[in-house]
């Protein structure tokens, strides 16, 4: 019997991070669904260039970032999802 491919689901969203201005932040997402994925990291909803894996981690940070939000775009055959966005705090 066949198995039925499954459109992607965010099982565990990026969480918020705060870091000390210069250092950098990691975010991750863990997903459901039927591989492959391809994955889309968003700072305020814009496409991070080269951002495609399953985790995220920023240049240096400054305090222009705090309050920036990331999120990732999840795909595969069957569709697509976005995940809750988390909060970037930077502290000096």
């Amino acid at each position: 019997m066949a198995v039925t491919p499954v459109a992607p689901t965010v099982t565990i969203p990026p969480a918020n991070r705060t870091v000390t201005e210069g250092q950098t932040a990691s975010f991750t997402v863990s997903v459901s669904g039927t591989a492959p994925f391809t994955y889309q990291w968003l700072k305020n909803n814009n496409p991070i260039a080269g951002a495609t894996g399953a985790s995220y981690t920023t240049p240096a940070t400054t305090l222009a970032d705090s309050g920036s939000t990331y999120a990732v775009t999840v795909t595969n055959a069957q569709g697509s999802v976005t995940s809750a966005a988390a909060t970037l705090t930077v502290n000096p």
